[in-house]
């Protein structure tokens, strides 16, 4: 899907999704987990403009049911979604709609003196089913969470809850907790397990490692719970399940088919002879807790969401009810299913159906009118004018990459990041995509076409700052300095071409440096004045560019942002993967200056790669790398002071440093050192006090 989505859209998606023996169409299922595929094929739609099914079969071997496989995917218009075949029919699963009786008695498995085990007791619907429990008095409340601590809507039960630290994701130590809990126990008379996490992220936001992270305390905790069921016998155990299973959720991927998982396990029995009663919950959003309660998300349709919410003494209602039933899977919905759904709506850029996907392009009018709504939806404000900036309307680079997504679809078009500018308007996205659309077209998968140049800032006259990308690539972490720049100096930047072809063939930094300038002499008009910047290695880069300009040219005027040591090429040939790894987290960190830092080389996977081939191919290039002497540049150096935060470049004392530069740059006009690291010298204070000082260099006509 992620590799799909980066594309343009020229066709038509189809995705099927098979498993076997995961559909409980005859009785108990054998491959519970595969349910999860449930999840994503209802999400899959509402992130991206394809038609997803699912197709559940009785046997892992699909040669034998090759011919009604042909049957199905010649002509899916009118498939449901989720499907299986069975004595070789096609079932589908239905939402039959009926009311909850209240029972009329206590259901035989909540006895009232009974114990009851309780995963994920920290979260709202786990407190809150443990609070209903304990209206008997007779009854007592193990709970089991990572933190061991008691909520504090049960403190005035304390006396008859124990509390037990343990995470149920972490299956080596689980054995131990069992063997514990067996000891001390010896049987519950019901386990409830509301473990789980509200992270969530888009599809193309997330990778293996992080899905499994998301999923754990749901799935591995199932799995744990298993095992318990196996050696205590339980009377029930009930799985707090989520209605996203069944309608999904877009940027919740994850979470639905964690939940779906768990639909799965109630329905699977790994001993025939085992009498434990199973039962899952797809319980509806809840008013007040739970986690997207605790979202505090202002869109519109989650707030009409909450406020038909469950409340706590309706879901303990629920709760009772769903024990007295003691069917395997019940939805709960406080809407008629109609508009249950209509809160899971579809993500911009998705369509309902793919055969409503404009292939061909939208009108200038279709095209302004969709991306305002998307923008005004994203950003929380009823209208947009044109001119106004993203970012001071509260946009960051995530919605601008979800930007860039709507674009793709509705005009094929694939934007980079480093083509918006530090004030990016949506009229400047719309220039960008009109001229992308009146380019010649080119095949730019070769060095000498695939340099481009972006313009950030027209300014106002013949000066011109070029900006040359980091080890990274990518041109993001430049926005808060270039914010602070002279309204009428220019500024155009250079992001790494393999940042949009990764494919291109690594090249040396000499010939970087000669493609660049050989980009920007054929960019820049004819008697304009520019000078050149670049942070970490963008700075060898222009260091480099100064170096092939002609003797009896004009020389640029040089800014150095912490460049590496000049024989930092011998240590980085001797650096480990875990540092390398290091660099490309802080590297991605500094492309996305606005989002926290925890986290990030989970995001955006396709743009981790692109990052990731960057810095692997621009830290080789340094290896036999050695700056050359400039004996006519000019040229300002700024400095980070604190050491770096993995330890790259800690072999000079700052004095030989400053020594070694300025022999390489005999005409050196500053040596600013500021008291930062590596990464923070591109952030607010250091980013404006180098603004000051290019500032300070335009208007005096120095360059």
């Amino acid at each position: 899907m992620q590799a799909w989505g980066q594309t343009p859209r020229t066709m038509v998606l189809r995705l099927w999704l098979l498993s076997w023996q995961a559909c409980p169409v005859n009785g108990d299922v054998q491959r519970p987990e595969l349910a999860a595929l449930a999840g994503i094929t209802e999400v899959a739609p509402q992130e991206y403009p394809i038609r997803c099914h699912w197709l559940d079969l009785p046997e892992p071997r699909l040669s034998l049911y090759a011919r009604p496989l042909a049957a199905l995917l010649a002509d899916p218009a009118l498939l449901p979604r989720r499907m299986a075949i069975r004595d070789d029919y096609l079932w589908q699963t239905r939402l039959q709609a009926s009311p909850l009786v209240a029972p009329a008695t206590v259901s035989n498995l909540l006895p009232v003196d009974g114990t009851f085990l309780l995963l994920g007791g920290t979260g709202g619907i786990g407190r809150t089913l443990g609070e209903h429990l304990l209206q008997s008095s007779q009854r007592r409340l193990v709970v089991l969470s990572r933190s061991g601590n008691c909520p504090d809507n049960l403190l005035g039960y304390r006396s008859r809850i124990d509390l037990i630290a343990a995470d149920i994701a972490d299956l080596a130590r689980w054995p131990a907790v069992l063997d514990s809990l067996r000891q001390r126990y010896g049987r519950f008379d019901g386990v409830i397990h509301a473990a789980g996490t509200g992270a969530g992220s888009l599809i193309r936001q997330r990778d293996a490692q992080t899905l499994a992270a998301s999923m754990a305390s749901k799935t591995l905790g199932m799995l744990a719970v298993e095992e318990l069921v196996k050696q205590m016998t339980p009377g029930f155990v009930l799985y707090c399940s989520s209605m996203s299973a069944l309608f999904g959720g877009a940027g919740h991927v994850d979470y639905a088919a964690a939940s779906a998982v768990l639909d799965g396990f109630a329905h699977y029995r790994a001993d025939s002879a085992d009498t434990c009663v199973r039962l899952s919950i797809n319980w509806d959003i809840w008013r007040d807790i739970g986690m997207a309660a605790a979202e505090g998300v202002g869109d519109a349709a989650h707030q009409q969401h909450l406020a038909v919410g469950l409340t706590a003494q309706e879901g303990g209602q629920v709760f009772d009810a769903a024990l007295g039933a003691q069917l395997p899977q019940l939805l709960i919905s406080t809407t008629r299913l109609e508009t249950a759904r209509q809160f899971y709506p579809l993500r911009h850029g998705a369509a309902s159906s793919p055969t409503d996907i404009k292939l061909a392009g939208q009108s200038d009018t279709d095209l302004r009118e969709r991306l305002q709504d998307c923008l005004c939806k994203w950003l929380g404000v009823p209208s947009l004018d044109e001119e106004a900036s993203l970012y001071e309307l509260g946009a960051d680079s995530l919605t601008l990459l979800d930007l860039i997504d709507e674009l793709q679809a509705a005009t094929g078009e694939v934007l980079q990041l480093s083509q918006f500018s530090p004030t990016v308007s949506l009229r400047e996205v719309l220039m960008l995509v009109q001229s992308s659309e009146t380019d010649e077209a080119k095949a730019d998968d070769e060095w000498d076409v695939a340099v481009r140049i972006d313009p950030w800032h027209a300014g106002a006259g013949r000066e011109r700052l070029y900006l040359i990308h980091p080890v990274g690539g990518d041109v993001q972490a430049y926005r808060e300095m270039v914010a602070a720049l002279h309204p009428d100096l220019g500024v155009w930047v250079i992001a790494d071409p393999a940042l949009r072809l990764p494919e291109l063939p690594n090249i040396s930094l000499v010939e970087r440096a000669r493609l660049y300038l050989q980009a920007l002499q054929a960019h820049c008009p004819q008697g304009s004045v520019w000078r050149l910047a670049g942070w970490s290695f963008g700075a060898w880069v222009a260091q480099a560019m100064c170096s092939l300009v002609p003797t009896d040219h004009r020389q640029p005027l040089l800014y150095l942002i912490d460049p590496p040591a000049p024989d930092a090429g011998l240590e980085l040939a001797q650096i480990d993967e875990d540092q390398i790894q290091q660099v490309f987290k802080r590297e991605f960190s500094a492309r996305r200056p606005d989002a926290p830092t925890a986290g990030l080389v989970n995001d955006t996977s396709r743009y981790l790669h692109s990052l990731t081939v960057c810095c692997r191919n621009n830290m080789a290039s340094m290896v036999e790398y050695r700056p050359a002497q400039l004996p006519d540049t000019k040229a300002r150096l700024f400095i980070a002071t604190r050491p770096n935060p993995y330890g790259i470049g800690t072999a000079w004392q700052l004095a030989d440093l400053q020594r070694a530069w300025q022999q390489l740059l005999p005409h050196s006009l500053s040596w600013q050192p500021l008291d930062t690291d590596h990464y923070g010298i591109v952030a607010a204070p250091w980013a404006h006090v180098m603004a000051e000082m290019i500032n300070s260099d335009f208007e005096s006509g120095l360059g």
